[in-house]
Parts: C-alpha cells; sequence; structure tokens
C-alpha cells in the first residue's frame, strides 16, 4: 500500500499574517479530471513546517447531492464500502452499496461503481493517517450508470478564510498550487514573499530555505469547471482570505 507525504512551509511572517486574517490552510485530491473536497486542513494551527499523509485505501459511499459549501461531515451518507483497484462496488436499486465485488488488480489506478439505483453523488474515501476521510464528491451527480473512479496522485494545497476538512467546493478564488507525485511519494510546498508585489505572496514548489533557487511563484486559482486560470498581479493580496 502506497504511502504519500506532503510538507508544506509557511515562510516569515506569513504564519502570524494567515492567522490574524484567520484562514485555514487546505488540502484538496484530485479525482478523475476535479478537486472538489477539502480532504484534509489545518484551521489556523499551522507552523512554519506543516506535514499531511495518506494511503492508497479507499472507501466509496453516496450522497445525494453535491452541494458547494456544505461539509460532508454534516450530509446524509450512505453506508461507505471499502474497494481497492480493480473491484467495483454497486449500488442497488433500494440505493444501498453491495459489498466490493470482483478481483483486486494492482496494474490498476481505478475502480468504479455501477449505480443501478437513482440520481446520485458518488464520494471516495482515502486513509488520511489513521482515519478514512472524504476526499471527493462527483460534482455533477450521476442517474443510473457505471462510473469510473481514478484517485489521481496529485493535490492542491490553498488557504481559505471558511474552507476547512470535509467542505465540498466548485471552486478556489485564491491562490493555489498543485502538487504531482506520480514520480515521488514526498512532495514539497513553500509559501513565500513575492518581490515583485510589496507585501504579496505566493506558493512555490520546493523547501523554503532554498526558495531562492526555486521556480516562480504559482498565481492560479481553481475552478471544477475551467480548471487551473491564472490569477491578476492585482489578486495577489488578501485574496487567501476570500470566501
Amino acid at each position: 500500500m502506497a504511502e504519500y507525504k506532503l510538507t508544506v512551509y509557511i515562510t516569515g511572517q506569513w504564519v502570524q499574517r494567515m492567522k490574524d486574517m484567520e484562514v485555514n490552510l487546505c488540502v484538496a485530491k484530485k479525482v478523475n479530471d476535479s478537486y472538489t473536497v477539502v480532504f484534509n486542513s489545518k484551521d489556523r494551527d499551522y507552523d512554519f513546517q506543516n506535514e499531511f499523509k495518506w494511503s492508497d485505501q479507499y472507501k466509496v459511499g453516496a450522497i445525494a447531492k453535491f452541494d458547494a459549501g456544505e461539509s460532508l461531515l454534516t450530509v446524509a451518507a450512505s453506508r461507505k464500502v471499502p474497494i481497492a483497484f480493480g473491484q467495483t462496488v454497486v449500488r442497488n436499486e433500494n440505493g444501498t452499496l453491495e459489498n466490493a465485488a470482483g478481483p483486486i488488480d494492482t496494474k490498476k489506478s481505478s475502480f468504479a461503481v455501477d449505480n443501478r439505483g437513482g440520481m446520485t453523488s458518488v464520494v471516495v474515501d482515502q486513509l488520511i493517517g489513521t482515519t478514512h476521510k472524504t476526499i471527493w464528491a462527483d460534482p455533477k451527480g450521476m442517474p443510473a450508470a457505471n462510473i469510473e473512479l481514478t484517485p489521481q496522485p496529485k493535490v492542491m494545497v490553498f488557504f481559505h478564510k471558511i474552507m476547512k476538512s470535509g467542505v465540498m467546493f466548485a471552486e478556489v478564488k485564491g491562490r493555489t498550487i498543485e502538487v504531482d507525485f506520480s514520480d515521488s511519494k514526498e512532495g514539497t510546498v513553500s509559501y513565500v514573499d513575492i518581490p515583485s508585489i510589496p507585501g504579496g505572496g505566493g506558493w512555490v514548489a520546493g523547501k523554503a530555505d532554498v526558495a531562492d533557487h526555486l521556480a516562480a511563484p504559482v498565481m492560479m486559482s481553481y475552478s471544477v469547471k475551467e480548471g487551473f486560470q491564472p490569477l491578476d498581479s492585482g489578486d495577489a493580496n488578501g485574496e487567501d482570505a476570500k470566501e
């Protein structure tokens, strides 16, 4: 079972500045082609160095509908069913999820839900540390049909004033950064000052103490509809605190 670790550095005065703005440090996981749920967050209890860990162990479930801004911690959901790559879970005509069936295929990176009931939104849980947490909810919903689910080896990191673990979202207006774990089980990003923007900060790939040698800051927002989009330089201050 593959295990992953993300390290997030928040440099200089940014730890205190972000806490003063009362924003949370959020991480989302990509499934299929979208990010839709904050799977883990530090709610103003972050520091200079912050770690997040997860493993390739999954469950699937279902909710009535995707609702951006709502917390999955308070939304009614079906029984969550463990599933492995290559397997399929059937949601029967009564809306109940049956146990996963089919052989486990370690060469695959996806599993499926065969929905034979009414309209629903499938959710995917992943093992975060020692607890399964929801990492994704289907933003479109699905009628009676089969959906293949592929957890991607990518996460998105951002600050947000309202979002925290379990919250569904359709967009992040502030600065985000995507971390790709395709070639490594560990990833690192840092939030640093942007010299070209007085008082501004942004995300860079890599460790904070070598930030001077890293690529230019990533200035991208995100939405389910359009994916990552460049931010204007005028959005560099305070955008992280937007709702």
